[in-house]
């Protein structure tokens, strides 16, 4: 006969492997998809700070709390303080870029995170990574 910790444990084991079959496959087809736009807002951060990097990476608390890069198109000056959130700026208007607004409002400089998706660090559903102080992002619905 098996008990309830065991019928719990084989449940997640089965969600767990079909949710990261389901990320593998979603973020594979939208990296296809997507790759042809993300191409073109490479282009577009480049033409607008020629000697910045396209992507922002930043540390992010995961599952079991393991650290991993997390990676966004960059829509800030490189001399933003990144250590805290933007909504906590004196002045955030200052250190977006031109790009980067519109990026933000549409949030298209979250594609890259796809990527992240693909590796394993985080999941199309579930939970916002917290950043490396612990604290979660405000999640908009």
């Amino acid at each position: 006969m098996i008990n309830s910790d065991e019928k719990t444990t084989k449940f997640l084991w089965y969600r767990d492997f079909f949710k990261r079959i389901l990320d593998i496959m979603v973020s594979s087809v939208a990296l296809i998809i997507f790759a042809i736009p993300m191409l073109i807002i490479a282009i577009c951060i480049k033409a607008d700070s020629k000697e910045d990097p396209i992507l922002f990476k930043q540390v992010r608390i995961g599952k079991n709390d393991v650290p991993f890069k997390i990676y966004k198109f960059r829509t800030m000056r490189t001399d933003a303080p990144h250590q805290m959130a933007t909504e906590k700026f004196e002045n955030p208007e200052v250190y977006i870029t031109k790009i980067g607004e519109k990026l933000r409002k549409s949030s298209l400089d979250e594609l890259p995170q796809l990527l992240n998706v693909l590796r394993g660090d985080m999941s199309i559903v579930g939970p916002r990574p917290a950043n490396s102080k612990g604290e979660r992002g405000i999640i908009m619905a």
